[in-house]
């Protein structure tokens, strides 16, 4: 069978998927996984470094995926305070500088649980399946300090084959963490929209999403339509 379709199940105590609104000192975290930041989770399954992914054309051929998200559980936002280099040269109120650190405020998610479904060539699903086997590099959801609670590729089928990403995210259960929870009557999902002859405009209920990463060295990103 010619498999078109991969699924993730991103879960841990804590993600941070950063939206392109996110500043050096407020880094703000989107509500879902980004493409982006799939993507980059897949390079470094591969083994390809910020540089590689553009200049080998790897960003190209990735960004290329259809990907769906269902938010199974959104879990909550949590922040805390770095402080993030020294001896640097901070203003002061005075209008002089001094030798110093700066205090930085982080977003995350906490028991945030999501299953990604990404839509592609069987040749390439299957790349990234088995670079998900035995990742080159450590795998975590966003940040490096968020590594994931459960194995990404721990539901059965992995690998399957649908027309569409709807059907692609009802195929597989939702998941219950213990003996007796109900599951939700329903979940949100954000799905990619791709324009075709019949639909060339976004419908109007389209989100702008500004996570396509033409370049992570340094960072680059384009819009895409989520529905």
């Amino acid at each position: 069978m010619n498999h078109n379709t991969l699924f993730l199940r991103l879960e841990g105590a804590m993600q941070a998927w950063g939206g392109h609104e996110a500043k050096f000192a407020m880094r703000r975290v989107a509500e879902a996984p980004t493409k982006s930041g799939v993507i980059g989770m897949l390079c470094c399954a591969m083994g390809v470094s910020r540089e590689e992914a553009a200049s080998e054309g790897w960003l190209a051929e990735l960004n290329e995926l259809k990907m769906g998200v269902r938010i199974d559980r959104p879990g909550v936002r949590w922040w805390d305070f770095h402080t993030v280099g020294a001896k640097q040269q901070m203003q002061r109120a005075k209008g002089d500088t001094r030798e110093g650190a700066m205090l930085t405020r982080r977003e995350y998610l906490c028991d945030a649980s999501f299953l990604v479904a990404l839509q592609g060539s069987g040749d390439l699903v299957t790349l990234l399946f088995e670079a998900l086997c035995d990742p080159k590099w450590t795998i975590y959801l966003g940040r490096k300090c968020c590594p994931p609670s459960r194995p990404i590729l721990a539901e059965h089928d992995h690998l399957s084959s649908f027309d569409n990403l709807e059907d692609a995210l009802v195929h597989l259960p939702w998941f219950r963490r213990v003996r007796g929870e109900k599951p939700p009557q329903k979940v949100e999902c954000l799905i990619d929209w791709i324009p075709t002859e019949d639909q060339p405009e976004a419908p109007e209920d389209a989100e702008i999403h500004y996570d396509v990463a033409k370049s992570f060295d340094p960072p680059f990103h384009i819009p895409r339509f989520v529905i």
